[in-house]
């Protein structure tokens, strides 16, 4: 359980909670903890995914210089270059879609 969570969890347990229903502003501040939490998740995501991008994109490029024999067949580096370019293309798409505002990314 994250902080924000443990922490929302131990205020509604508490004694003089027990009877109400939740109020709007508590409701409304667990909501923009937890919000600024998934903020904190998704930008943390963003760079790993860029990191990653990055190795691809370096290790495209060494296999291209380093010509075929950087495989053991001509099919299996073929195969390799497609795999590789196909997931820069999809972090780079995810990457785009993630920092887009929510009229573009819809």
């Amino acid at each position: 359980m994250t902080d924000t969570r443990a922490r929302a969890a131990q205020l509604w347990c508490l004694p003089q909670h027990a009877s109400k229903p939740m109020d709007v502003e508590f409701a409304e501040s667990i909501a923009l903890a937890l919000a600024d939490e998934r903020q904190q998740a998704l930008e943390e995501a963003a760079k790993v995914l860029r990191r990653a991008t990055v190795s691809l994109v370096a290790a495209v490029s060494l296999l291209e210089q380093g010509g075929k024999q950087a495989a053991p067949s001509n099919k299996m580096f073929s195969q390799m270059l497609r795999d590789y370019k196909k997931a820069i293309e999809d972090a780079k798409n995810f990457d785009a879609q993630a920092h887009a505002g929510p009229e573009e990314g819809a």
